[in-house]
């Protein structure tokens, strides 16, 4: 189970705040962790890759914590091309680092065009983890719909 803790920092730059990423783990363990960063963090809402568990991920945090707000994300296209976009934010100062997180750090520089789990023998889960977080906070891949940095600068307008 990938997990990762990411918010807004101020002027509208995403911040990494930490790297939760945990593998071989029970889902009552992971779905604990997982709900007590969301609490930490009181964060908006969970985004859960739902390819390889399908609708068992959102329904084991919801099992723990019954209201938890959680989107649901599927994989259409490889970890690379999902990469670029949020690789571009970080290029354009929109993504920073609060800390220093080696193994993710190290993930994300090895995530190239050419890069082959297999061959590698792993998958870059911490660096996937971290894609669909910051593309749930600048709002990527949302068909139309505007993501969270949309959402607080529209807040804010509002006050």
């Amino acid at each position: 189970m990938r997990h990762r803790g990411g918010g807004q920092g101020r002027q509208w730059r995403d911040l990494l705040l930490a790297d939760l990423t945990s593998q071989g783990d029970t889902p009552a363990g992971w779905a604990g962790r997982v709900v007590a960063a969301y609490r930490n963090f009181r964060a908006n809402r969970v985004v859960a890759e739902v390819n390889n568990g399908g609708a068992m991920v959102a329904d084991v945090l919801r099992q723990t914590e019954p209201t938890l707000p959680v989107r649901s994300v599927t994989a259409t296209r490889g970890k690379y091309l999902r990469a670029e976009p949020v690789a571009a934010a970080y290029e354009r100062g929109m993504v920073h680092h609060a800390g220093v997180f080696a193994k993710l750090e190290d993930q994300l520089c090895a995530l190239t065009p050419d890069f082959d789990a297999r061959a590698a023998g792993y998958s870059p889960d911490r660096a996937d983890a971290l894609v669909w977080a910051i593309a749930d906070l600048i709002g990527l891949d949302r068909k139309g719909r505007s993501g969270m940095v949309d959402f607080y600068r529209e807040a804010a307008g509002k006050r």
